[in-house]
């Protein structure tokens, strides 16, 4: 296992709320998950990256999505749900679409709740294959 030491970086406190100064993770580079976090440099490691005093903090979970769901109309649709082949061809886009927005937000886990037609099974096996960029998904 190789490991990546990140030093120097405001760092989220989910006990305050708060940003506490001085902080390092270090993070497992095959899995992307956090191995040990603490304050001060941490311990010596081969790669390590000074992060500039900059903010850190762990992605976001988001626990109850419609992955397919339009809900600022972006493209087109004013009512939900799947009535014809059409419109899942419109869900499927609207997924992909999500899928990456969310992830560019900081969300790194979500559990999607739902969608006609399967579209989330899919879009979850796609996204295993390499071919949809998102947050990990679980249906």
């Amino acid at each position: 296992m190789t490991e990546t030491k990140y030093y120097n970086f405001n760092g989220f406190n989910s006990k305050t709320g708060n940003f506490d100064p001085q902080c390092y993770a270090i993070v497992d580079d095959e899995t992307g998950r956090y191995t040990e976090v603490g304050h001060g440099e941490g311990p010596k490691l081969g790669q390590s990256v000074d992060v500039g005093e900059k903010y850190m903090m762990p992605g976001i979970i988001n626990t109850h999505i419609h992955v397919d769901s339009d809900v600022n109309y972006e493209f087109g649709k004013t009512k939900s749900g799947v009535d014809n082949e059409n419109e899942h061809v419109r869900a499927v886009i609207v997924a992909t679409h999500n899928m990456k927005t969310m992830l560019r937000h900081g969300v790194t886990v979500v559990r999607n709740v739902g969608t006609a037609r399967m579209t989330d099974i899919e879009i979850a096996r796609m996204q295993r294959e390499g071919s949809v960029e998102g947050p990990m998904m679980n249906c």
